[in-house]
């Protein structure tokens, strides 16, 4: 189970490295989009097992790479596992501000329901 962890991590953060919020060439939009999709989908995966993604997204959440920990926070509040440790994560990011910390704030007004993500 140690390894499944492990390989759940690695391609969790390998998903992450195509996302881009700087690269405006059309190529790189196209990238992080489909990062985006892939994301989605692993993570609607990954919470099929409830122990399981518990296990990997505690990981996740504690991960050196900001663009990890936030992706982690908002999926695994999508959902609602790890809830307090991914609210944390995405208040301390939101509080750094820039282009990350406004996709945090944002990320939990959806979550909180004071946004609806089809206005965004």
């Amino acid at each position: 189970m140690k390894d499944d962890v492990f390989s759940a991590i690695e391609l969790f953060k390998n998903i992450c490295s195509n996302l881009s919020d700087t690269d405006t060439r059309k190529s790189a939009i196209k990238k992080h989009n489909s990062a985006m999709l892939q994301l989605r989908a692993y993570s609607d995966k990954l919470c099929s097992n409830e122990d399981f993604s518990e296990l990997v997204f505690n990981e996740l959440l504690l991960d050196e790479n900001k663009r990890v920990r936030q992706s982690a926070a908002a999926n695994a509040l999508r959902h609602n596992i790890c809830v307090d440790k991914s609210k944390n994560v995405l208040e301390t990011i939101a509080k750094e501000g820039g282009l990350s910390g406004f996709e945090a704030e944002m990320t939990l007004k959806v979550w909180r329901g004071e946004v609806h993500d089809s206005h965004l």
